[in-house]
């Protein structure tokens, strides 16, 4: 008996190195029984558009619709004020998933068949300029990304890849699924809290005069400390790009509360436009060459 005891022993260590794959793998959660990152600053899951038709300053900035955090956080998008031109920064929103929470929706997706593997759906040639649904996911050993063009337009172009209409259909169902997320009996708040983000990605260009939204224009002085022209790294989209964060957005943030989508922050007698991505978890960085996504 003593025998076996020893034996069972020795093969649970070694499952348990073999099983994590790397030094990477979050560790297991107490409250999910799922294994998946912990930290307050971590992704665990999220959904979000990208791309598309649209201006490169809407682009560049959005955020996920979706996005569950290490601790239990959920992030979406708050109320947004319909006015012109609107708050500089967008409005965000959190709330806490009670344990039951977490152990319901990481259940949901693992079981989806949405997460079996990182994809990219693009058989979708009928439509042009439509937005990318990403979906990531970092849970049950699983870190992937799946990202499906034109997604909410499947029902009415249907693929042609019997594989890729499964998949297609299961991100569909999570969405319904998350929405219900909202009425059911999961969370330790009962409101919704406004929240500033722990980051804010900046994008900073020359503001051509006579452009678009003139009419609006209100000038401020340059914000930063670093010059326009030596702000961070020079992105493919002709924009220059660094983060702020901690004690630098901190100093940052009243100033960017009382601009506006038209605010003209001035620099030696020269218009710059800035714009700015919350950023919600780690990494906090300018991405790929500035790209938009998480």
């Amino acid at each position: 008996m003593k025998i076996f005891a020893i034996v069972l022993i020795v093969l649970l260590a070694a499952c348990a190195r073999n099983g994590s794959g790397s030094s990477t793998t979050p560790a297991p959660s107490a409250s999910s029984g799922v294994s998946h990152p912990t930290a307050a600053d971590e992704l665990v899951f999220s959904w979000a558009q990208e791309g598309g038709f649209a201006p490169a300053a809407d682009v560049l900035t959005r955020i996920p619709n979706f996005a569950l955090l290490g601790d239990g956080t959920v992030i979406t998008p708050g109320a947004q004020i319909m006015i012109y031109p609107g708050p500089f920064l967008p409005s965000l929103q959190a709330r806490q998933l009670s344990e039951a929470g977490v152990r319901q929706l990481l259940a949901m997706l693992l079981d989806s068949g949405a997460f079996e593997r990182s994809a990219e759906l693009t058989d979708m040639g009928n439509i042009a300029d439509a937005s990318t649904a990403v979906f990531k996911l970092n849970a049950g050993g699983r870190n992937i990304m799946v990202s499906a063009y034109a997604l909410t337009e499947t029902s009415e172009f249907p693929v042609t890849s019997p594989a890729e209409a499964q998949v297609r259909e299961a991100l569909l169902g999570v969405i319904e699924e998350l929405e219900k997320l909202e009425s059911a009996d999961v969370w330790v708040e009962d409101e919704w809290q406004s929240i500033s983000p722990p980051a804010l990605r900046l994008y900073v260009t020359p503001r051509p005069a006579n452009g678009e939204g003139e009419e609006f224009r209100n000038e401020r002085a340059w914000p930063l400390s670093v010059a326009p022209d030596q702000f961070g790294q020079s992105t493919q989209n002709d924009y220059r790009c660094d983060v702020v964060a901690d004690e630098e957005l901190a100093a940052l943030l009243p100033q960017l509360q009382r601009a506006n989508s038209e605010t003209v922050w001035l620099h030696e007698d020269v218009a710059y436009q800035l714009i700015a991505k919350p950023l919600l978890h780690k990494p906090f960085d300018c991405g790929e060459a500035g790209a938009s996504g998480y």
